[in-house]
């Protein structure tokens, strides 16, 4: 495992572009030696359930969004697949390895989500309440703890192994901060528009390679119900006596902290990390600024003066403050300082503040008549979303009887709506974006009541009345699209052809000789960037609408001043496309005496957890192959 390791994690940025990218093994072809008899995947002799299966392809579908096509779904289910045996794997490993938790360890995780607590404590009713209104008994919710702790304690130890050594940590901090220029050349594709005609072959070959980004869509239009909790507010009234008595019942959550209105103006250090100078010059500004602010107009002063960008407009108002909410010497003195009068400056990790306390309150209960406007409405939202929850199940349950929408609606006084035609790229607003419910409505049949739809402002039944499945055009439909896009693409890569051309006379011949000596009718466009970081190049003007990824590839090929790199990068110039060209014109280097500032601990930080994360898919991957033998998955999952 180990010698696997280091033959394919040997460069630390190899862990920097597979921490950025969700690393995920796909598995074609798995499954021989079974006869294809199997209805279940089995890892190692273990079966995993078809249940487990479709929450892993619901909860893919989720994260990445619509996308209803054959081909999205089918790379949906081999990542279900692959994301399935990975965990199997890692959870068997961890078994083997002892690290299974013990029955305490389960009970005390537990214990300590805060949803199954009262006043800080566990709270066994409400553990079993919480679980019913989840639809989970306490023997599954305990089996899935318990795996996520082992999978936890995997993952901590594989990526416990991941430290970062100096040198690995420079090569980093300098990728990261090092800010380089580049010259650059720009090959426009518009001069390689000119007599492109394609004949039918060609257009019939490129759209049969492309022709998903002509793909039609699946639209559908539903009827539906959207029965709104703030159309019960008039009725749900609750009196005084029955508000009184639910705060009797809760007194203990309308306990009120000690608070203070506080202003401040900031006075902050020049960097994260100041020295001893810096210090003194910070503190130096604060004393004349409590100089003035004493005699003066503090809010005006903290307009003027103040480097906290959020509060200075406002006169440097920071509201409302409990203890807790920001830095402890701050809050000391926000308690205990005069009302009125100005502090004299106090030290934070940020710098030195100026405050100004106008009110203060201690801590107490607060009152019926202070809470009672707000608990009514609360009351008031609870019992109107009760009432339309309650005419949820009415308007179901007459469904059950008679399936015709219209007909139940119209029993309970409610209106049945239409939507217009809709993707589910752009669904009705009543879905509120919710990729899983859109996928679910395309999914129900003409006709049939879907599964309802639970807001919190609002409760919607509707029904499929019209549909039309996505679908691929023919190539009739689409052929003048297709032809341009064929002239589009083609040109491009002319272009990038081109300018590999270019690089390849440049490195012969020099940079300059080959641009003098380029043919004037390419119509090349020459240019200098900014300096910048390499992963903000991208940012610079000259490269605002370049490939990133191949800017950011092309960017790192190149160390040396005069250093041409191998790569084109496709981008924008003047409104049209084409390929760049680039050279290494100026570096700056990182200053290496100061890698424990603020930049630094951010670096430190992201290389260690893609070095982690790398070894962690490394060793899943070596778990895979150990185990190849004995994965079992029926063609029908991937396919």
């Amino acid at each position: 495992m180990l010698a696997y390791m280091r033959k394919n994690a040997n460069s630390t940025i190899v862990w920097l572009i597979i921490g950025a990218i969700a690393v995920v093994f796909v598995f074609f072809g798995v499954g021989g030696g079974g006869g294809g008899n199997y209805q279940n995947i089995t890892v190692n002799g273990e079966e995993l359930s078809g249940y487990q299966y479709s929450r892993m392809v619901n909860d893919i579908s989720r994260a990445r969004g619509q996308d209803n096509s054959p081909e999205a779904e089918a790379m949906i289910r081999q990542a279900a697949v692959a994301e399935l045996v990975g965990q199997t794997l890692i959870l068997q490993f961890g078994r083997s390895a002892g690290l299974e938790p013990s029955n305490w360890a389960v009970g005390q995780e537990i214990a300590g989500i805060p949803e199954f607590q009262t006043d800080g404590k566990f709270d066994k009713a409400r553990y079993a309440t919480a679980l019913a209104a989840m639809r989970q008994t306490p023997a599954n919710f305990e089996q899935e703890t318990r795996k996520g702790l082992l999978a936890s304690r995997v993952s901590g130890l594989i990526e416990g192994l991941s430290r970062v050594y100096s040198p690995e940590f420079k090569e980093m901090y300098h990728f990261f901060v090092d800010k380089a220029a580049f010259d650059y050349v720009f090959f426009p594709a518009s001069v390689h528009r000119a007599g492109l005609n394609p004949s039918d072959d060609e257009v019939a070959a490129f759209f049969a390679v492309n022709q998903e980004r002509w793909r039609r869509p699946a639209v559908m239009k539903v009827a539906y119900v959207d029965i709104s909790p703030a159309d019960y507010l008039d009725q749900a009234q609750v009196s005084d006596d029955e508000l009184r008595e639910i705060y009797k019942e809760n007194s203990a959550g309308y306990d009120s902290p000690a608070s203070a209105e506080v202003s401040h103006i900031l006075l902050k250090f020049p960097r994260m990390n100041p020295d001893q100078e810096e210090r003194e010059q910070t503190r130096k500004r604060a004393e004349e600024a409590y100089q003035r602010a004493a005699a003066g107009d503090f809010a005006a002063l903290a307009r003027e003066l103040s480097d906290d960008q959020a509060t200075a407009a406002e006169g440097g108002s920071l509201g409302t403050i409990t203890r807790g909410m920001t830095f402890e010497n701050l809050e000391t003195a926000a308690f205990e300082a005069p009302l009125g009068q100005v502090t004299q400056p106090v030290a934070t990790d940020i710098g030195y503040h100026l405050l100004k306390v106008t009110a203060r309150r201690e801590a107490g209960l607060k009152t019926f008549d202070e809470v009672k406007d707000a608990l009514r409405a609360e009351q008031k939202a609870v019992r109107a979303k009760q009432a339309a929850i309650d005419a949820l199940e009415d308007l179901l349950t007459r469904l059950e009887t008679n399936p015709q929408l219209a007909d139940a609606a119209a029993s309970m006084g409610l209106t049945v709506k239409t939507s217009d035609s809709f993707t589910a790229d752009q669904p009705p607003d009543f879905f509120e974006g919710d990729a899983a419910e859109v996928t679910k409505a395309f999914g129900t049949p003409l006709g049939q009541v879907a599964a309802p739809l639970e807001k919190d402002d609002h409760l919607v039944v509707f029904v499929p009345v019209e549909k039309e499945e996505s679908r691929l055009p023919a190539l009739a439909e689409v052929r003048e699209e297709a032809a341009l896009a064929w002239i589009a693409a083609e040109a491009d890569r002319r272009a990038q052809a081109e300018a590999s051309s270019f690089i390849k006379k440049a490195s012969e011949t020099g940079w300059e000789e080959a641009v003098r000596a380029w043919p004037p009718e390419s119509m090349i466009i020459q240019g200098h960037s900014d300096l910048a970081a390499r992963n903000e190049l991208a940012g610079t003007p000259a490269f605002a609408r370049a490939n990133q990824s191949e800017l950011y590839a092309a960017g790192s090929s190149v160390t040396r001043p005069g250093q041409i790199s191998p790569l084109t990068v496709s981008g924008e110039e003047a409104g049209g496309s084409g390929s760049l060209a680039l050279r290494l014109a100026e570096i700056q280097p990182a200053d290496e005496a100061a890698p424990d500032d603020q930049a630094g601990n951010i670096i430190r930080t992201i290389t260690t957890m893609n070095k982690g994360n790398l070894m962690y898919q490394v060793w899943r991957s070596g778990l895979y192959e150990a185990s190849r033998a004995n994965i079992v998955v029926p063609p029908e999952y991937l396919n």
